[in-house]
């Protein structure tokens, strides 16, 4: 019987495990390695071929941009989690940015690949990119809130998104003594985006309730 080489001796089954154990990989080498992680290494780390990784990614970027996004789907059932129990929306987006940043920022290859001085190519836009905002809009989703009914149209609800997602990603590049303590954050947090949430919910509902004018009817002489 002819022994199998690569992969630890362990073949992955199909290749979502492939793409899973390659993902790992890298979160391996960029936990040792950082900066310094390259195709070469996880490919290493996995006892393959740079080709076999290059099967499944086409470069380094996109292996990294993979392991950022799968990061964040890993923490996105703790995130919804905390709030599931909170039936103020504002107060929601506030627990779920806060525990997004408490999460992301205690993650140190997210960090890595998020923080300041990434060459990563995964700063800024990426935040705000079509993945990111899907993944956002996905959490905000779970949820049991009907945010049209909430204020939010389609295109203050992507502005809603965007917003978190570019305040998740202001403290994600900030260094560790920067990050306030679990309540100074929450009580920052409720101050600046509390009222815009209130405003757009209120404001909904004030138009819901506000009577229609009449059709006024002029008799004819």
């Amino acid at each position: 019987m002819a022994r199998r080489t690569g992969w630890g001796g362990e073949l992955p089954i199909d290749d979502a495990e492939a793409v899973a154990r390659i993902r790992s990989a890298t979160r391996r080498v960029i936990e040792s390695e950082g900066a310094a992680v390259s195709v070469t290494l996880v490919a290493q780390e996995l006892q393959v071929t740079r080709q076999t990784v290059y099967r499944y990614f086409g470069s380094v970027q996109e292996l990294l941009q993979a392991v950022a996004l799968d990061s964040g789907r890993t923490a996105a059932p703790t995130i919804i989690d905390r709030v599931r129990a909170i039936t103020d929306p504002a107060a929601v987006v506030v627990e779920l940015v806060a525990s997004a940043i408490e999460i992301l920022t205690t993650d140190r290859v997210l960090v890595f690949l998020l923080g300041p001085g990434a060459s990563t190519g995964l700063l800024g836009g990426s935040m705000t990119g079509p993945a990111a905002r899907e993944q956002a809009r996905v959490i905000l989703d779970e949820l049991e809130f009907d945010w049209h009914k909430l204020g939010f149209d389609d295109e203050t609800f992507d502005q809603l998104v965007e917003w978190c997602l570019l305040v998740i990603g202001a403290y994600i590049h900030r260094p560790d003594d920067e990050i306030p303590a679990p309540a100074e954050l929450r009580a920052y947090l409720s101050v600046w985006m509390r009222p815009s949430i209130d405003a757009a919910h209120h404001g909904a509902r004030g138009a819901r309730a506000r009577p229609q004018p009449e059709t006024m009817t002029q008799s004819v002489p």
